[in-house]
C-alpha cells in the first residue's frame, strides 16, 4: 500500500485504518510472506479473483500489501443500516447480495455489477472473493461465476485490452491460532480478451472455462488438498516441514520467500500417493504425534539445536527485564481481547477477525487514556510508554515465542526419548517430488 496513491481510493479511512491494523498483523502473525505483490498493477483495470479462509484478514492483507487501493465485495447484510453502509463505503467495501443471506431481488446485484463496471473504466483494483463462501479448508471449492460475468460484462462495453484477473492465493497454516503463519500469493494475470471471442458465440463455455482456469491457478496459491480424509496428516507434514525450515519469529514480514513452493510440492506429492503408501505414512505419523504429545515436547524443539544456542540464550536473558515491562503493560488489553473473543465468537473463521478488531479498538482506548493521563499529570514518560505500547505488543509476543522454543529446546535436548523421536519422525524428502 502506498499513500502516493491516496487519490485513487474513494474511501477516505482505507488508508490511516489500514496503516494503524499494520501493526496489529504483526501480533497476530509470526510470519507473513507476500509473493509477487508487485505483480498487482496500478492504473490498469483489475479483478482480483481470491480464496476466503477468514472473514476480514483476507481483505485487510490486500489493503496492507498491495500498491494500488482495492475495493473488495462484501456480504450485503452488514450494509443495511444506513451508517454501517456509509461507514463500510469509507474502507472501499461494496455490497453484494446473496441468496443464502435472504435476498431475492436481481436488480439490486445489477447495481453491484454496475459498480464494478465503473471501476474498472476507472482502472481500479476490485476485490472478488471468487469461492462466495469463507473457509478454513485447505482447498479450493467450486467457484462462483458472478466475476465472470462481471468481467465478460466489463470487456463487452468497455473494450479494455488490459483488462485482467489475477488470482490470489490466502494460505494460513491454521486460521485460528495466535502467531499462525499467513502465505499472500499473487498469481499471473489473466486477460479477458483472450476469453471474449468465445463468450460472444457460446457464453456458458466461456465463463465454465474462464472458472476452470482461475480454480487451476488458485491451487498454485493455496494449500489445496484433493481428499478431506487427508486433512489431518496434511497439518501434520506441514507442522513437520515448518520444522525442518525454520524461520525466526524476528521479522514478521518477508516478500517473495520460498516457503510456500515448497510447502505446495508435499501437498502435491500427497494428493499424488498411492492409497498403501499415505495409510503407511499416516500411521507413523499418527505414532510420532502421540508419542510428542505424552512426552509434551514440540516437533521443532526434537529438530532444532539453534533454540538452545549462545545467541538464543543470551537474547533471552537480557532480554527478560523489558519483556516484564512491556508485559505489564499490555496485559490489560490482551487479557480482554481473549475473554471478549472467546466469548462473541461461534464461528472458528472469524476467529482472527475478532481478535484484530477487538486489539484495534481496546488498544486505541487504552494508548489515548494513557497518553491523556500522562497530559494530564504532565508526566512525558507515561505518554512516551503509552505511544510505544504496539511496540511494545510485538516486542512482548516475539519474546514469548523464543523464550518458549528456548525452554523446549533445553528440555528436548536433554531428554531420554529425544533418540527414539528421532527415529520414529517420518522422512519429508522421501514423499517430495524432485
Amino acid at each position: 500500500m502506498l499513500l502516493r496513491h491516496f487519490a485513487k481510493s474513494d474511501g477516505f479511512l482505507y488508508y490511516p485504518v489500514s496503516n494503524s491494523l499494520s501493526w496489529i498483523y504483526k501480533m497476530i502473525f509470526r510470519k507473513i510472506h507476500v509473493n509477487n505483490s508487485e505483480g498487482i498493477p496500478v492504473n490498469s483495470p483489475v479483478i482480483l479473483a481470491a480464496n476466503h479462509p477468514t472473514a476480514f484478514i483476507d481483505p485487510i492483507f490486500f489493503t496492507i500489501n498491495f500498491a494500488p487501493p482495492v475495493y473488495n465485495m462484501t456480504r450485503g447484510d452488514v450494509f443495511e443500516k444506513p451508517f454501517m453502509d456509509w461507514l463500510f463505503r469509507q474502507f472501499n467495501m461494496f455490497p453484494v447480495y446473496r441468496k443464502r443471506d435472504g435476498y431475492s431481488q436481481g436488480n439490486r446485484n445489477d447495481s453491484v455489477f454496475e459498480y464494478c463496471k465503473e471501476r474498472m473504466r476507472q482502472r481500479n483494483v476490485v476485490n472478488i472473493f471468487v469461492e462466495g463462501e469463507h473457509h478454513l479448508d485447505k482447498r479450493v471449492i467450486t467457484l462462483q461465476k458472478g466475476f465472470a460475468r462481471i468481467a465478460f460484462g466489463s470487456y463487452t462495453d468497455l473494450k479494455q485490452e488490459d483488462l485482467q484477473i489475477i488470482p490470489v492465493g490466502c494460505a494460513y497454516h491454521d486460521g485460528v491460532r495466535m502467531r499462525d503463519i499467513a502465505r499472500i500469493n499473487v498469481g499471473q494475470p489473466i486477460f479477458v480478451k483472450d476469453y471474449f471471442p468465445a463468450a460472444e458465440t457460446e457464453p456458458a463455455f466461456a465463463i465454465n472455462r474462464l472458472c476452470n482456469d482461475v480454480r487451476g491457478a488458485l491451487k498454485q496459491l493455496c494449500y489445496h488438498i484433493e481428499n478431506k480424509m487427508d486433512d489431518q496428516l496434511a497439518d501434520q507434514l506441514l507442522m513437520l516441514h515448518q520444522s525442518d525450515h525454520y524461520e525466526s519469529p524476528i521479522g514478521c514480514i518477508s516478500h517473495n520467500h520460498p516457503a510456500f513452493n515448497s510447502e505446495r510440492l508435499l501437498l502435491e506429492s500427497l494428493n499424488k500417493m498411492d492409497e498403501a503408501s499415505k495409510g503407511e505414512l499416516k500411521t507413523a505419523c499418527q505414532n510420532y504425534f502421540e508419542e510428542l504429545q505424552k512426552v509434551k515436547l514440540t516437533d521443532s524443539a526434537i529438530v532444532q539445536p539453534e533454540f538452545t544456542s549462545m545467541n538464543r540464550t543470551l537474547l533471552v536473558i537480557l532480554g527478560f527485564v523489558p519483556f516484564i515491562v512491556t508485559w505489564l503493560l499490555t496485559y490489560p488489553v490482551r487479557l480482554l481481547v481473549r475473554i471478549l473473543s472467546k466469548k462473541l465468537v461461534k464461528k472458528p473463521e472469524f476467529h482472527t477477525s475478532a481478535v484484530l478488531g477487538l486489539t484495534f479498538l481496546l488498544g486505541l482506548f487504552y494508548s489515548m487514556t494513557g497518553i491523556i493521563a500522562g497530559y494530564i499529570m504532565d508526566n512525558f514518560k507515561l505518554i512516551m510508554l503509552f505511544l510505544t505500547s504496539p511496540m511494545s505488543g510485538i516486542y512482548t509476543l516475539i519474546y514469548e515465542d523464543l523464550a518458549k522454543e528456548w525452554l523446549q529446546g533445553f528440555k528436548a535436548k536433554t531428554h531420554p526419548h529425544r533418540e527414539k523421536l528421532l527415529a520414529m519422525r517420518p522422512v519429508l524428502s522421501t514423499i517430495i517430488s524432485p
